[in-house]
């Protein structure tokens, strides 16, 4: 007996039918399917009405589904399920299959997280009130499973291929991740993990990235995207402070910043000296009060006063004799004397 190749038009599924046959029944949905015209006598006449193509059934379309979640067929999955909710708009494991589909078919260049998003939601609501619960946090696990490892995968192709499309990139990412990360902390207030992502996120995009090992190239957000990421970031870490008594709210400085009076002194903003102090002010002073204070206070008043510094020759001969040099020797032995 030899077999062909066929597609069921009615689920999709995958057959193999016996060449000489007229007609199969689908051994998935149980459709009769047409494969040949047959051949019929001259004298042939066809009483009553042809059977009818039997309704799609949810349980077969969902066993498809995770068969090509299995083969990864991603795209052809989630098809599969918005075909299984057509029959039933209330099937709960037809929602969160979806959901998993979308969130194993989410890659950089084809963010599918609103949509996860609105599966995991639909599959809560149409869930039984006693299992709603599980469900919000099955979403907000998903939500950690699927975002923070594309956020970690995103920094490290910026550390490796810094440029300015791979930047624009990487803030088009974040500002889906921040989205995102927002509705999760909504549905689970209480989960720091979503909290410190939140922190970290606008961390970085306030930091920016370097280029090269001089320092002096940069990628950097604009003033009004760093008041937007400021804001956003001293609220949560207030929320993270009250789950974590004692937490201090990070001190950050985007790229391209410069430590002004330093910087000014020694005229490169590369130089060993500079870059010390500027990790000591970021890494160690910020961790107190009275650091973060004066770091406060510098910012406000270090740019007038790097002005100064670098119109006057005298001015920049006395910043490193009575500031640098002492600055270096404090940071070098402190940093022997307490490691970090």
């Amino acid at each position: 007996m030899t077999f062909v190749a066929a597609v069921c038009p009615q689920c999709s599924g995958t057959l193999q039918i016996p060449q000489e046959r007229d007609f199969v029944k689908c051994e998935y949905c149980g459709t009769n399917i047409m494969v040949r015209e047959p051949v019929r006598p001259a004298h042939y006449v066809q009483l009553g009405q042809p059977e009818q193509a039997a309704p799609a059934n949810g349980a077969n379309l969902k066993r498809l589904a995770e068969a090509a979640i299995a083969a990864g067929n991603y795209e052809e999955a989630c098809d599969y399920f918005n075909r299984a909710l057509e029959i039933d708009p209330n099937d709960v494991e037809a929602w969160l299959g979806k959901a998993d589909a979308l969130g194993l078919y989410t890659q950089p260049d084809n963010l599918r997280l609103q949509e996860m998003i609105v599966a995991l939601d639909n599959a809560r609501k149409a869930a039984v009130p006693e299992r709603q619960p599980d469900l919000l946090k099955s979403m907000v696990a998903k939500v950690k499973t699927v975002v923070f490892p594309l956020y970690v995968a995103a920094q490290e192709e910026l550390r490796t291929y810094p440029s300015l499309p791979e930047w624009e990139s990487y803030l088009r990412q974040c500002a889906q991740y921040l989205a995102v990360g927002k509705i999760a902390h909504e549905r689970a207030p209480d989960d720091t993990e979503i909290i410190e992502f939140m922190i970290e996120l606008c961390r970085s995009n306030i930091e920016g990235v370097y280029v090269g090992s001089s320092g002096g190239d940069f990628y950097a957000v604009d003033d009004a995207h760093e008041k937007k990421l400021r804001e956003t970031m001293e609220a949560y870490s207030a929320k993270l402070a009250v789950f974590k008594p004692g937490y201090q709210y990070p001190m950050v400085q985007r790229a391209g910043k410069k430590c002004f009076v330093m910087t000014a002194t020694m005229g490169d903003a590369a130089h060993p000296s500079v870059v010390l102090l500027r990790v000591f002010r970021d890494e160690r002073l910020a961790r107190f009060s009275v650091g973060r204070a004066f770091i406060a206070w510098y910012w406000t008043h270090g740019p007038a006063l790097a002005r100064r510094v670098e119109k006057s020759k005298a001015l920049r001969s006395a910043a490193y004799a009575f500031v640098v040099v002492p600055a270096v020797a404090a940071v070098k032995a402190l940093n022997r004397l307490v490691p970090r």
